[in-house]
């Protein structure tokens, strides 16, 4: 069973009718209490994996079914989470990151001259999803004020674009650039 996190209540999970199987699921027992048995081991191994607690209220979902796997989609109601962040702000199920998007390569390349003038310097990875630029940065830098003057600040998943997209420069972002296209 293959695990990710999509976005902060979702969660996606590949399993392989061979694992099925081995679970002792067939095709003819969809209402058996083995399924059940099956999603409450996905909330155990969400929980391990990703350090979180899972709220009273979840949906899983089919979302594809083909040929060699089924995969599921976890959603854990939003309410719940929001009470669950609000009672324990130093546990976080948020992401470490902040991901700012961008209309073109250009402005990502002002950007990087713009921090290059000022001598700041951040981590970064560039990322192009959907003919858009995505710039990924350690969570609360301070350049991620001046990213706003450049892009914008987007909630999409580092996990579902670093799945979907395609990664351009995987570290140093920023400062490559600016020394790729001195001026």
């Amino acid at each position: 069973m293959k695990l990710e996190r999509i976005s902060q209540n979702k969660i996606k999970y590949s399993i392989t009718f061979e694992e099925l199987l081995d679970k002792g699921l067939h095709e003819e027992e969809f209402e058996s209490f083995i399924w059940y048995e099956l999603f409450d081991e996905m909330v155990e191994i969400a929980k391990q994996k990703y350090q979180c607690d899972i709220p009273d209220t979840i949906s899983i979902e089919i979302f594809s079914l083909n040929s060699s796997e089924i995969v599921l989609i976890l959603t854990m109601d939003e309410l719940s989470l929001q009470e669950e962040n609000q009672s324990k702000p130093l546990l976080s199920t948020k992401s470490c990151y902040s991901t700012f998007i961008f209309e073109s390569i250009e402005d990502v390349i002002a950007l990087a001259f713009h921090l290059e003038n000022l001598q700041l310097q951040t981590n970064s990875k560039l990322i192009l999803f959907e003919d858009q630029y995505f710039l990924i940065l350690p969570f609360q830098q301070p350049v991620s004020i001046i990213c706003e003057e450049f892009g914008e600040k987007t909630n999409l998943s580092v996990y579902m674009l670093e799945e979907y997209g395609t990664t351009i420069i995987d570290h140093d972002a920023l400062q490559i650039l600016a020394n790729y296209f001195k001026r």
